[in-house]
């Protein structure tokens, strides 16, 4: 079967879908190791910091098959573009949470956006054609773990525990960053490609 796409246009959409991948993983995995470290910024006990830890995976729970079914009704590019920044945005706020209840909103709100995970992965199938997709979601794993072993580096090379929370504050930053700069290639050099798109209504 031949590729869904002209070459050039489907090797620019891998490379900028695996990018976005690669950010999102490396901006999560930045943030997870300074958790518990920002909640006792706060004086938080033991079992707040879990329940920060918590907030988020609930969040993902509920967004995940939200984000997939509308994807496939509105289509990958609009929903990715929203999930995308509002993850950036929740960081940006979440680097200034005055206290350990407002952290644990954030990094709920933080979840549900970044529940996208099924949407990318079906981003990167509407690019694929069948034969290729097992390869493709290889490399995609592969993205994911650069994405977490480079995240948790970058997140304590930034980090200044001894500022309390002020010193948390980079590291949020950096990872809001790489958020909003997945956002604006998704604007900027991803296009629609569902199969079904351009198909016929009936």
């Amino acid at each position: 079967m031949t590729s869904l796409l002209p070459p050039a246009e489907e090797r620019r959409a891998l490379i900028v879908l695996l990018a976005v991948i690669y950010l999102m993983i490396a901006g999560f995995g930045l943030v997870i190791p300074l958790l518990p470290f920002f909640a006792q910024a706060f004086d938080a006990p033991a079992w707040q910091v879990t329940l920060l830890f918590s907030a988020f995976s609930v969040g993902q729970l509920i967004g995940e098959p939200f984000w997939g079914k509308l994807s496939d009704r509105i289509g990958r590019k609009p929903v990715l573009i929203v999930t995308i920044a509002m993850v950036g945005v929740t960081y940006g706020f979440f680097a200034f949470a005055p206290n350990i209840w407002v952290a644990f909103f954030l990094r709920f709100v933080n979840g549900v956006f970044a529940g996208n995970i099924s949407t990318l992965q079906g981003a990167l199938a509407d690019i694929t054609p069948p034969e290729k997709r097992a390869g493709r979601m290889g490399i995609m794993s592969a993205a994911f773990s650069a994405g977490f072993s480079t995240g948790p580096a970058i997140g304590g090379f930034l980090a200044q525990p001894d500022r309390g929370a002020l010193g948390f504050q980079l590291p949020l930053l950096v990872a809001a960053g790489f958020a909003l700069a997945s956002a604006l290639a998704v604007i900027l050099l991803v296009r629609e490609h569902r199969p079904d798109a351009a198909a016929p209504k009936r």
